[in-house]
Parts: structure tokens; sequence; C-alpha cells
């Protein structure tokens, strides 16, 4: 049997009574990593839907409020006018901006700093290894499956406990402001993608 995560091969080990059970994760595109001037930008990538939670994302980022930095949302979906009317209402257009759905991903990884995702269920994100392949730093929730088999905790990136917005805010703003940290955990998330 083959199973995409760890927590899937738990499962139909427990289920199953199985034990030849091996994990392979999605392969990663080949993006050919070329070393850029990054921007001070947070970066989403993925779909607009209830279970992204990309509103706590924007909370969490109006809350820090930290003019020097930029979140981009790049996505589309179901949630994203009333995503948009959230960053109105907290007062955010400034800061926050969404992008739609793009086909040049690329362009929009290799300018941002730090990759935030807020998702509270996975398979295997994608994304997260996209993001590390252009270097950056992951701030996820530690949601059931995909991001703790990708992100090593205080390594490439943190993995806060699901729905912990405040932990989030903090790991999310020490690796903003902390240019140590930063370099740091870029240096392992382009070597760990690989």
């Amino acid at each position: 049997i083959i199973a995409q995560t760890r927590y899937a091969k738990s499962f139909f080990e427990m289920e199953l009574n199985h034990k030849n059970i091996q994990v392979i994760p999605n392969p990663n595109r080949d993006y050919q990593y070329v070393k850029t001037e990054k921007e001070n930008v947070v970066i989403y990538m993925g779909r607009l839907i209830k279970s992204k939670r990309v509103d706590l994302l924007i909370e969490v980022f109006a809350k820090i409020n930290n003019p020097n930095w930029k979140l981009w949302i790049v996505g589309d979906g179901p949630e994203k006018e009333k995503l948009e009317k959230q960053i109105v209402a907290l007062e955010s257009k400034d800061l926050i901006t969404i992008f739609g759905a793009q086909k040049n991903v690329a362009e929009f990884y290799s300018k941002a700093k730090i990759f935030a995702f807020t998702s509270v269920s996975e398979g295997f994100p994608n994304v997260l290894i996209e993001a590390l392949s252009f270097a950056l730093p992951c701030v996820v929730f530690d949601c059931v499956a995909g991001p703790s088999d990708i992100i090593e905790d205080n390594q490439n990136g943190f993995l806060i406990p699901l729905l912990d917005t405040a932990m989030f805010e903090e790991k999310l703003t020490s690796l903003m402001l902390n240019q140590e940290l930063y370099k740091e955990m870029s240096g392992k998330a382009l070597v760990s993608s690989k």
C-alpha cells in the first residue's frame, strides 16, 4: 500500500492491520530557484475555501499591523468576496492584497520572504513544498495530515498548534523582525525542499 503521509500510513496500519505500507509524498515541481531580491512579503498561495481559514491569516496579519510588510494572497474561490470585505473592515487594504488565481506563481514565490498557511485540514499540501523550494520559511497550522511531513518545527518553519492564532502571530512576527532567524530558516527551507 502506498500512502501519501505518515498519518495516512498509521491510519492504514491501524484499520487494515497491514504492515507493508510505504509513504511516497507528491513530487515537487522542478522550479529552478534563482536567488533574487526579496521583498517584505508574507504570501499565501491556494484556494480560497473555508477549510483554508484565510480569514484567520488576514486577522493575524492585520493585528501585527507592520507597515513595512505586505500580505499577498494568491488564489481564488468562493470565499474571495468575504475575505475582501474582511480586509476593508480591518482597514488593511494598504497591507493585504488578494491577487486572485495566477499562472505565474513562481514570480510571486520568488519575491516573497515568508509563506503562511492557516489550513485546518489537508492531504499533502504541495504549496508547502513549492514555498520551501523558493527558500521561504513556512508558518503553518499543524493540522491533521500533511504539514508535519513537510515542515520541521523550528528548522524550515514553524508548526503551530491548530487554531492557536496567538502563537501563529508570535512566530510570524519573529520571522518578520529577526533577520538572522529568517536567513537561517530560509537556507534550511531551500535544502529541505530537495
